[in-house]
């Protein structure tokens, strides 16, 4: 093995590891006649984490907030009757559902 291959095989032992690239979330405020009061689109690695700065980023006025990926509602608060039946419902083992009804004024993107 020429000194050529060590260096090589040791800059890619070393080298970081490129992990999978950040959903993309929206993150919606509205206030309490339902008016949309910001939208933020920010890429995160989780739905935990989107929540966390959804609630780090709340504008003054806030009555509502939505997290989406994609079409998808990831999470609201406060929650709706009928997202906390259907998760109330929903069986432990089972899958989150893919698709709530949308908000009307929810932005489309």
């Amino acid at each position: 093995m020429t000194m050529v291959d060590l260096t090589l095989q040791r800059a890619q032992a070393s080298a970081p590891k490129l992990s999978e690239p950040s959903a993309s979330y929206d993150i919606c405020y509205v206030d309490g006649t339902g008016r949309l009061i910001a939208n933020h689109c920010v890429p995160c690695s989780s739905d935990k984490k989107a929540c966390i700065l959804a609630h780090a980023m709340r504008p003054q006025g806030t009555r509502r907030i939505e997290v989406w990926r994609g079409p998808c509602l990831v999470y609201e608060r406060p929650q709706t009757t009928r997202a906390a039946t259907l998760e109330a419902l929903r069986p432990v083992y089972a899958p989150a559902p893919s698709n709530l009804a949308a908000w009307p004024g929810r932005a489309k993107g």
